[in-house]
């Protein structure tokens, strides 16, 4: 049986930060929210110490905004990183997907897997990619540019919700 689309996706390291930005988003929408006011809650300290003269706490408190900052984001980064190269034991690996009727076949080099589309968890879609999502926080990148427009229209239908896509990207 011929599948009704085919497409594949290199896994990059920039395509897996944008999956992560994308579930992390899912699942703990206002994360990025929280983290930027507590940011500007510490730089109103610090500006609070500058207004009444206390300028060696206000240094402390500015060093204290740049260091959690600056340890923050490279620490994210580095989880990130850890998490692709555990999961992708081969940089760049190709991943194929074949789309029937009742299921999605995958293939890449170390492995292949069938789902029927039921067993999907959600579909998050961004402007450039789907994220085809076998649980909360695993699935699979299937970018846009490498899919026709029937593709995306059949998965969105296929999986059955009403799917917004995020802008915030």
């Amino acid at each position: 049986m011929e599948p009704l689309f085919t497409t594949e996706t290199s896994n990059t390291l920039d395509e897996y930060k944008k999956y992560h930005e994308a579930v992390m988003k899912r699942i703990k929408p206002h994360y990025k929210r929280n983290n930027v006011i507590s940011v500007l809650l510490m730089l109103l300290c610090t500006l609070i110490f500058l207004v009444v003269g206390k300028y060696k706490y206000a240094i402390i408190w500015l060093i204290s905004v740049v260091g959690v900052t600056v340890t923050t984001t490279k620490n994210v980064n580095k989880e990130i990183k850890k998490s692709w190269e555990s999961y992708y034991a081969t940089s760049g690996t190709t991943v194929k997907f074949a789309f029937f009727e009742d299921r999605i076949e995958i293939k890449d080099s170390n492995c292949s897997a069938v789902f029927p589309y039921e067993k999907f968890y959600d579909l998050i879609e961004t402007e450039t990619n789907m994220y085809l999502m076998t649980a909360e926080r695993m699935g699979y990148i299937i970018m846009k540019v490498n899919c026709s427009r029937e593709l995306t229209d059949y998965l969105r239908a296929k999986l059955g919700k009403d799917y917004k896509v995020s802008t915030a990207f």
